[in-house]
């Protein structure tokens, strides 16, 4: 058994799931009588996100030479390079799968295509933490390194916060049929986020960027969370989960 792709597997997807269940949970019976979103497509696009994320990091691991420009004095890392291929362009990107994605006909429109952004998000999360994980420990052989475990569940948990929150943002703007006009409110928390790796890339430790992306990452997962879903839900039911969470 290949215990390194369990644990990374484990590592990847368990934030993703809590993640979703937890922002999916008081939607659903019994804070409403029905349900506000259709299991299917939550998990139709909960696997949509797992081969995005997947295509994703592969792309990403493409571009990270292009960090690395090369003069007289050798190699060296180029912060404006990061900024414009990783933070810019790769945060553009992301930005515009999930756009593309939540906009195809059976999902645009619909009230609630802000639930089926979190799972989106959370599926992209997941697998390309899985894969990211798994190339990074293989290499480094930190599996024994707690560590390094500890700062990989930590980033999976961040990555899957800000996946969500920027889908569950594009959501909203799906629901409104905004067009374009709703593409920079998924874009700018994830372009933060994109930027708070740089003291990782620059320093070449991980945990200057997890001091900066932690609190960041829950401060966009609790705006969404607290403030833009419910807000995106037609006032019967905010009403209605309301009194439910007043009588539980």
């Amino acid at each position: 058994m290949d215990y390194l792709l369990l644990l990374v597997s484990i590592i990847g997807f368990g934030p993703a799931m809590i993640v979703v269940w937890f922002s999916l949970r008081k939607y659903d019976y019994p804070y409403v009588k029905g349900t506000c979103f259709d299991d299917r497509r939550v998990f139709f696009l909960l696997a949509i996100g797992m081969v995005v994320g997947t295509i994703l990091l592969v792309m990403e691991r493409m571009v990270y030479p292009l960090f690395k420009v090369v003069d007289a004095d050798g190699i060296y890392f180029s912060p404006v390079m990061f900024f414009l291929v990783y933070v810019l362009g790769l945060g553009m990107v992301h930005t515009l799968i999930k756009f593309v994605i939540l906009n195809f006909p059976p999902i645009q429109g619909r009230p609630d295509s802000q639930f089926y952004g979190v799972s989106l998000g959370a599926g992209v999360s997941a697998t390309w933490i899985v894969g990211f994980g798994y190339i990074s420990l293989s290499i480094d052989g930190g599996m024994d390194d707690l560590a390094t475990l500890a700062a990989l569940t930590i980033l999976s948990m961040n990555t899957a916060l800000i996946h969500s929150s920027a889908g569950a943002i594009l959501g909203v703007s799906t629901a409104k049929k905004e067009g374009m006009m709703g593409l920079m409110g998924g874009f700018v928390p994830f372009l933060v986020f994109q930027l708070s790796m740089f003291p990782w890339f620059y320093f070449d430790m991980i945990w200057y960027s997890l001091i900066i992306s932690t609190p960041l990452t829950i401060l966009f997962y609790r705006e969404v969370h607290l403030r833009i879903i419910p807000n995106s839900l037609p006032e019967e039911i905010q009403d209605e989960i309301r009194d439910n969470e007043e009588r539980a």
